[in-house]
């Protein structure tokens, strides 16, 4: 499926309640040689929580830098 993370947000639809990510994802069998793949519903909040971990990271890496 194509296109930027904002569209897959809108093809997946955005669930509320229990957090799919909670839900252990179904696996797709593999050619041979390759993992499975997990496949589970796009987490519109991971791209938010994971760029906040790495700004903050890189604040307080600067500011005792600073000091």
């Amino acid at each position: 499926m194509g296109g930027g993370p904002l569209i897959r947000l809108f093809d997946m639809g955005i669930g509320f309640g229990p957090s799919p990510t909670s839900v252990a994802p179904p696996a797709i069998s593999p050619p041979a040689g390759l993992l499975p793949v997990p496949l589970r519903p796009f987490d519109p909040f991971l791209p938010l929580s994971h760029t906040l971990i790495h700004t903050t990271y890189l604040y307080l890496y600067y500011y005792k830098k600073e000091k």
